[in-house]
């Protein structure tokens, strides 16, 4: 997963995540929120910072759709 690891409060930022799959396999992902009162994500990975959530840390996570389980996790900082 790659992008920004912070957002100011009211704010969007993207994220992208690179899947390693076999060829013609789903590379798709499903993005997740840790919190969604202090931040919400999209399905292509774009992370809105809620106003409640000034000062705090929140995990996304972008999970492989493909069955395989894998995952990755960052955690955005909300300034």
């Amino acid at each position: 997963v790659s992008g920004k690891k912070s957002v100011k409060a009211g704010k969007t930022l993207k994220l992208k995540a690179k899947v390693s799959a076999a060829k013609k396999a789903n590379k798709k992902v499903k993005w997740t929120s840790s919190n969604k009162k202090y931040a919400t994500v999209s399905s292509s990975g774009k992370v809105k910072a809620l106003k409640a959530g000034k000062g705090k840390k929140v995990k996304i996570t972008a999970m492989a759709t493909d069955g395989s389980g894998k995952k990755k996790t960052v955690v955005i900082k909300i300034k």
